[in-house]
């Protein structure tokens, strides 16, 4: 077995790559070579990683690069890397890439940032050992919630609380409907986004970069558009990303001021997704996030902190699912005393604000929580 380091692969290449992250059960879009096109339009350059045994890919990452003033070139691993299921030696093929993300901070770059996928604590681990440290810095969230579709659809909409039953009886008499949507949709899901930005105060994407995103990822499967009208009107809409067995929230938007809140509409976007997810054949349905602490608690047994569980956490868990912890994000830097030098700025109000902006950069304009 090798890991090849390319920043140019063929097409044939990524093509192989995408077929392989998709056949794996937890992957996330984040590393189909189709999301590099999407960050692209934030100024980041993908680099793969290609774990190959006997000429077919056995693992592999890809990792996105961006140069920023003073740091240098700071690289991040969102959902990965990727590691074929069911592998008699696993434990062999985690060491050589981990190994080899290692060697990047000696030849590509000078921070990375690695977020390992559901289920890859092993991965988490041999990081550490190689001097790795764990990492705050929020690339993707370190918990979420996510439904088995595997049940049968009555037992799904058991899961459900009460009130959401309830409603699923009402939407239809209440002129709530859920249409699947297109790319002429695309500016009503910006507007929608924007007026959900400018309530919870950050930056809303653009319709460019919508696009972007849509006609990268919808062509083959991996993205689609639910829209939720009232009376045959938009007042809500969500973007969801289907990849390996999961289908995952990623961006929605809703308009306060009519009687989507009202009507419940948020609430019927998500249910209409998690019975598409399921006939499309997914395994889960994952809400895109929630708060550490909140997910940890409930897991635990322990009784959720009120001030730490918002009020989006909590409608999450209305649809029947359960918390889960991502393995341990970590980070390392070369020279190492890069490390000192960021936990120093963290200590004044002037560095906390470099390092946000540093942040919001990387992530490129895309909302809190949205794994980049």
């Amino acid at each position: 077995m090798h890991v090849r380091v390319t920043d140019d692969a063929a097409s044939d290449e990524l093509a192989e790559w995408d077929e392989f992250v998709d056949a794996v059960a937890s992957s996330d879009v984040t590393q189909l070579s189709r999301w590099s096109a999407v960050r692209a339009e934030a100024g980041f350059k993908a680099l793969h990683l290609f774990a190959c045994r006997s000429g077919g890919l056995v693992g592999g990452a890809q990792v996105l690069v961006r140069p920023l003033p003073v740091l240098g070139s700071i690289g991040y691993i969102s959902a990965g890397p990727v590691i074929a299921d069911e592998l008699d030696d696993r434990a062999e093929v985690v060491s050589a890439l981990a190994a080899t993300m290692e060697k990047l901070l000696h030849t590509r770059m000078r921070v990375l940032f690695v977020q390992p996928p559901p289920g890859a604590d092993d991965v988490s681990s041999a990081l550490l050992e190689r001097g790795f440290r764990l990492s705050r810095a929020g690339i993707a969230p370190s918990a979420s919630v996510r439904v088995d579709l595997t049940v049968d659809e009555t037992q799904l909409e058991a899961g459900l609380d009460s009130r959401l039953r309830r409603w699923t009886k009402r939407w239809p008499h209440r002129g709530v409907t859920v249409r699947l949507g297109e790319a002429t949709d695309l500016p009503v899901l910006a507007d929608l986004l924007a007026k959900s930005a400018a309530h919870q105060g950050y930056e809303p994407l653009s319709v460019d970069y919508l696009k972007v995103l849509y006609e990268s990822l919808a062509p083959a499967g991996n993205a689609a558009l639910l829209v939720g009208e009232v009376n045959d009107a938009p007042v809500a809409a969500a973007l969801y990303t289907r990849c390996g067995r999961v289908v995952k929230a990623r961006l929605s938007g809703m308009d306060r001021e009519s009687e989507a809140a009202k009507l419940n509409v948020a609430a019927a976007l998500k249910w209409s997704a998690m019975r598409w997810a399921k006939a499309q054949g997914m395994e889960w349905f994952d809400f895109g996030g929630m708060d550490h602490a909140s997910a940890e608690a409930r897991i635990c047994g322990r009784p959720p902190d009120p001030a730490a569980e918002g009020g989006n956490d909590f409608f999450k868990l209305r649809f029947g699912g359960e918390p889960y912890l991502m393995p341990a994000a970590v980070e390392n830097a070369s020279p190492r005393h890069a490390l000192r030098l960021y936990d120093a700025a963290t200590s004044s109000e002037r560095g906390r604000a470099l390092v946000r902006t540093v942040q919001r950069r990387m992530r490129g304009g895309l909302p809190s929580g949205v794994p980049t």
